[in-house]
C-alpha cells in the first residue's frame, strides 16, 4: 500500500490533536486522534520493522507513549471530576 498520502494525513490528526489538548482541554479526544494518526505511518510502510532505522522506531514507540499518557491523564482527570 503505497500512497503519498500518509504524511498528510498523518501530520493532519497531529494537528487535530494538538488543537484538542491546546484549545479545548479534551485530553481523551486528542489520544484518538494521536492513535488515528498511527494507522497512518508517515515513513515508508513496505519496510519491516526490524528493517527500520532506530530513530523511526525511536519515533513511533515514542508516538505511542505519549498517546498513552494523554489517554491516562484524560481518565485521570476525569476521574478527579467524577464524570
Amino acid at each position: 500500500m503505497k500512497t503519498p498520502y500518509n504524511k498528510f494525513l498523518y501530520g493532519g490528526f497531529l494537528l487535530l490533536s494538538a488543537y484538542y489538548i491546546i484549545v479545548g482541554h479534551r485530553y481523551i479526544d486528542a489520544a484518538t486522534n494521536m492513535g488515528i494518526a498511527l494507522i497512518f505511518d508517515p515513513f515508508n510502510v513496505d519496510q519491516k520493522w526490524e528493517d527500520r532505522p532506530r530513530w523511526q522506531k525511536f519515533w513511533l514507540v515514542a508516538h505511542l507513549a505519549i498517546m498513552a499518557g494523554l489517554f491516562g491523564l484524560g481518565v485521570g482527570i476525569a476521574d478527579k471530576l467524577g464524570i
